[in-house]
């Protein structure tokens, strides 16, 4: 199985998108978006400006494909539930941290400064 380390940003105001219901509702839906596309949720952690996730799959992944998988699997979704997101006219970033292999404190650096990076622009 290849496992992959994926991490999004939201457009969502800093700690907004790491409390209240949309974390468990997220996890919930993204699940039954993987599992549809032979994907397998491993593991999930939200943090005040995403999420980031372990996945695996049978077949080998590609960063667009599983970006976009997210975008669209969990945007209409998310609004429908939390009316207030429908004033944001896009929920997600469109850069993506995509790696393969599972989450190690390498990869926990990159993520940060990805994040970091997205913050100063």
């Amino acid at each position: 199985m290849n496992i992959y380390t994926v991490a999004l940003a939201t457009r969502l105001k800093r700690r907004v998108f790491a409390a209240g219901g949309i974390p468990p509702f997220f996890e919930k839906n993204i699940t039954v978006v993987f599992s549809g596309n032979g994907i397998t949720l491993k593991s999930i952690r939200f943090l005040d400006y995403g999420v980031v996730m372990e996945i695996g799959s049978d077949e080998a992944l590609d960063r667009v494909p599983v970006s976009t998988l997210i975008r669209r699997g969990t945007s209409s979704l998310l609004r429908n539930e939390f009316s207030e997101l429908m004033a944001l006219p896009s929920l997600w970033t469109r850069q993506i941290y995509f790696e393969k292999g599972c989450l190690d404190d390498e990869k926990e650096a990159c993520i940060k400064t990805f994040y970091d990076s997205l913050r100063t622009r």
